[in-house]
């Protein structure tokens, strides 16, 4: 697992290390390190503000996602809240999240991630005005694997949330119990490191595949579960979002909720690798997708549950 996540260290090494200018910024603290919170420069405490939480992936730092997604230079336009939170550090001194089995606490250990980032949540609210039903997660590999986690175990909590190149829990009924929650996954066919199609790496304690993942499209059809989805997802698209592939690369698969409006969608990136080069369309659709996506009012999450259908048996024919 470690031969295949080195290549992020150099992947990472593009970027730079700092955020977009002309918005406020201010650190919290809550006992694991500075975390960066960008909002708007015209912020006001009578105007609740939507929150997206930005998870980085394995061995990247917060400061480093951003230059990747640039999301601070949308802060001001869209109106939001940005928290970068860092992970921990293992003993070679990789940042990692605690997220599921397969990714990407290789050395087990006692890290409560979940908790740190729900506190974190609390800590936002006591300093900003905040939106609750506009809370929202995004991360990039080892970070979406964590953003699925989160919405797992605090989907009463989360709005939406984008997962790149990440990937659910292999055993889908992990989540079983969860509340609905709107998940967009995004996904490059080419993937080297988390492959598009699920698998597993090497458990280099018990030297087994143990550390297995779902594939995107098995991660979505989990959560159009969750969310009481149609059993058969509607194409759209296609979008053109990766520079170095001209033209439309990425088709777009919908599960939708018509009574209530829950989705949950894959976009493929065809020909797309673990960190493709995003055009900044592709910013301003992700944030507007979230921003788009509120959570999900209580007595239509009981709907849900109770018109929920099982997609097992829809995958293969799907795939």
């Amino acid at each position: 697992m470690c031969r295949l996540f080195i290549s992020i260290v150099f992947l990472f090494s593009f970027f730079l290390n700092q955020y977009a200018i002309g918005v406020e910024r201010t650190e919290i603290n809550i006992g694991r390190g500075d975390v960066d919170v960008v909002y708007p420069s015209d912020y006001s405490d009578d105007k609740p503000l939507p929150v997206i939480v930005a998870l980085h992936g394995f061995t990247g730092n917060k400061k480093q996602l951003d230059n990747y997604w640039k999301l601070s230079t949308l802060v001001d336009d869209k109106n939001f809240i940005l928290v970068s939170p860092q992970g921990t550090r293992d003993s070679n001194g990789l940042t990692f999240w605690n997220a599921t089995e397969a990714c990407c606490n290789m050395e087990e250990l006692e890290v409560d991630d979940v908790g740190y980032l729900m506190t974190l949540l609390d800590s936002i609210e006591q300093q900003f005005s905040v939106d609750k039903d506009s809370i929202h997660f995004m991360g990039w590999s080892n970070g979406g694997f964590m953003s699925y986690r989160i919405a797992c175990e605090h989907s009463g909590r989360i709005a939406s949330f984008i997962s790149f190149a990440g990937a659910n829990y292999k055993n889908g009924g992990v989540c079983a119990n969860a509340s609905p929650v709107h998940v967009l996954q995004v996904h490059g066919t080419e993937d080297k490191i988390v492959e598009y199609g699920g698998g597993c790496w090497p458990d280099e304690i018990t030297e087994g595949e143990s550390n297995c993942y779902a594939g995107a499209f098995e991660s979505v059809a989990d959560w159009a579960k969750i969310n009481g989805c149609e059993i058969l997802p509607r194409q759209l698209g296609p979008l053109d979002l990766d520079q170095n592939t001209p033209g439309p690369e990425t088709t777009v698969l919908l599960f939708e909720n018509t009574s209530t409006g829950a989705v949950a969608e894959l976009w493929t990136v065809h020909g797309a690798g673990h960190g493709p080069r995003f055009n900044l369309r592709y910013t301003n659709m992700i944030i507007d997708w979230l921003l788009s996506h509120r959570r999900i009012p209580e007595k239509q999450n009981e709907v849900e549950k109770e018109s929920a259908i099982d997609l097992a048996s829809s995958i293969q024919t799907i795939q």
